[in-house]
């Protein structure tokens, strides 16, 4: 819907732009002085996250309902949690509404218009993804008993043949969210009648959060448990747009821009919060945002 708004915004732009410029050729707008407005509309990205390393304990054990190899009895099922493993690429796509204010000063030389703005948005970009946890190997360890050694072997025979199973489905929701973003750009454009078609470029900040959930345990008294991290990040911002000016002091205007807050690192081992044992990787911070605003200039 915001994207369906921002294609008609500026359609009427162009439409009403033309039509008034026939009728005021002779004529340019006053771009220069200070103003400031508001602005609405649709972020999104589609930043992945790297998952180096991750294992959380005993979310694997055998089915009851399959029948157990004949070397050990259905009573010992609880003694056979496996824990799990990740490694590997997550989409972790970011998308929201953002709303905010912005301020600015233009120059104007001829047909030149250059200045610079501030803009804070508010709003969440966020996205939960639930990642599926691989079967675990089970594998014979060589400095057990005889008989444990024997027991391990028969799981093994028992899963390759079909015989057993594992039980459930675990997986990780991994959570992430961009909070409020905070901009200073510069910006140059060429002015047109009432249009002034535009570029900018600067810095921005925002702050980030990030969280994984893990699946319950079957056994040892382990529940699940979720670790959470953030930090405040900051990157650089582009785009342009396009503004049209009502009257003398309102004007309309739509813009996209690209954000990028670089890559941001995560997690570690013998993290230990209750069945979360390790949890070690890094996110690419990407988005994109549209947006249609009016503003109010002093001139």
């Amino acid at each position: 819907m915001i994207k369906l708004i921002f294609t008609a915004t500026v359609a009427a732009l162009i439409i009403g732009g033309q039509s008034v410029a026939h009728a005021q050729d002779s004529s340019r707008a006053n771009w220069g002085g200070l103003y400031g407005g508001g602005h609405v509309g649709y972020g999104f990205g589609f930043p992945t996250t790297a998952i180096e390393a991750s294992e959380f304990e005993r979310v694997w054990d055998l089915n009851p309902d399959v029948p157990p190899p004949a070397a050990f009895p259905a009573a010992n099922s609880g003694l056979q949690a496996q824990d799990g493993e990740f490694d590997g690429t997550v989409a972790t796509d970011l998308t929201g509404v953002v709303g905010g204010i912005h301020i600015g000063y233009n120059f104007q030389v001829s047909n030149i218009v250059f200045g610079v703005e501030g803009a804070y948005n508010w709003g969440r970009l966020s996205n939960t993804v639930s990642q599926a946890i691989p079967e675990p190997e089970v594998e014979v360890n060589p400095a057990a008993s005889a008989a444990s050694q024997a027991r391990s072997q028969a799981i093994i025979d028992a899963l390759n043949a079909g015989t057993t199973a594992f039980e459930g489905d675990p997986e990780f929701d991994l959570k992430s969210s961009l909070g409020d973003i905070k901009s200073v750009k510069g910006r140059i454009g060429i002015a047109s009648g009432n249009f002034l078609l535009y570029g900018v470029g600067g810095v921005a900040w925002t702050n980030y959060r990030a969280s994984v959930t893990s699946p319950d345990s079957f056994s040892g008294g382990l529940t699940s448990g979720t670790f959470s991290w953030g930090e405040n990040v900051n990157g650089w911002v582009a785009g342009g747009g396009i503004e049209f000016k009502l009257t003398n002091n309102l004007s309309l205007r739509a813009e996209a821009l690209h954000y990028d807050f670089g890559q941001v690192g995560f997690g570690g081992e013998d993290i230990n919060v209750d069945n979360i044992q390790t949890f070690l990787g890094s996110q690419d911070l990407s988005i994109n945002e549209l947006t249609v605003g009016a503003s109010y200039h002093f001139n």
